[in-house]
């Protein structure tokens, strides 16, 4: 058995505390069989080897550590007489990949709320019409006007009740809630929110929705913030000098993804 200074630095084991020892307790439970099985097969640089299969050990302290990892089997006159490993320790590379995780969601927060906050300033506009048209209602006496005025307040009051809703369980790390939803109706509401800023550079936000499309177990609000952003990403890949342009939300039934949402522009 050879356990030189890197593995001493990865484990926590001094060589004298490894000789003894079975090579399932330098492995997460059931890691060590599967790693044994791998080298057997093609998938990772050939039968008999391994070349750079990622999986963790154990440490001495109970630390369960990434490594890349590569082996071979030493054959004597056909027999197996030994396995060569060799490892490195992958916990600094696993370290940037989560900071550049980190940073991409940070990014696409920032493009949410940039989305979210032009769509508050249309729904204040529209709450500000059903005022007047309430205080239009009253002042003349008539019931129809006070009625849709009041109707289109109430609308935007919910609509910005769920994007704050939205804002907040886009920004948590919790698990999300999954339910039984209607694509329908998200993709309904998201058109709905960002149909002014379309406007404004000249964009025509046309839905095709498939009216046969059945409910998905989802996270509702997790899909109304992604497209959100998938439709703020469309309208600001269009040049701001306006012109015509169109994006088109769709939702449809597919033999083997079960339902499709797709945001496709043309301009």
């Amino acid at each position: 058995t050879v356990f030189n200074e890197g593995a001493e630095r990865i484990y926590g084991y001094a060589p004298e505390e490894v000789l003894g020892k079975h090579v399932t307790q330098l492995y997460p439970e059931g890691v060590a069989k599967q790693v044994k099985k791998m080298v057997y097969r093609p998938e990772y640089g050939g039968r008999n080897r391994l070349i750079n299969y990622e999986v963790e050990v154990l440490a001495k302290d109970g630390e369960r550590i990434p490594i890349l990892l590569s082996a071979i089997i030493v054959r004597k006159e056909g027999e197996e007489v030994a396995t060569v490993g060799y490892f490195k320790d992958m916990r600094e590379i696993k370290r940037l990949e989560r900071e550049i995780v980190e940073s991409e969601r940070v990014a696409a927060r920032g493009q949410a709320v940039a989305g979210v906050a032009h769509g508050v300033k249309n729904i204040l506009h529209r709450m500000k019409l059903g005022a007047f048209m309430v205080d239009e209602g009253l002042e003349k006496e008539k019931s129809d006007l006070l009625r849709k005025g009041w109707d289109l307040v109430r609308k935007n009051i919910d609509q910005i009740s769920r994007m704050t809703m939205d804002m907040l369980i886009y920004a948590s790390t919790g698990p999300s809630a999954r339910e039984s939803c209607s694509l329908n109706a998200i993709v309904d509401e998201v058109c709905e929110l960002m149909e002014g800023k379309a406007l404004e550079r000249g964009i025509e936000l046309v839905r095709v929705l498939d009216s046969s499309l059945p409910e998905v177990i989802a996270d509702p609000e997790g899909m109304h913030t992604c497209l959100v952003n998938l439709v703020n990403n469309a309208i600001e890949a269009f040049p701001e000098s306006g012109g015509v342009g169109q994006i088109v939300v769709s939702t449809g039934t597919e033999a083997e993804a079960g339902v499709s949402l797709q945001v496709k522009d043309a301009g």
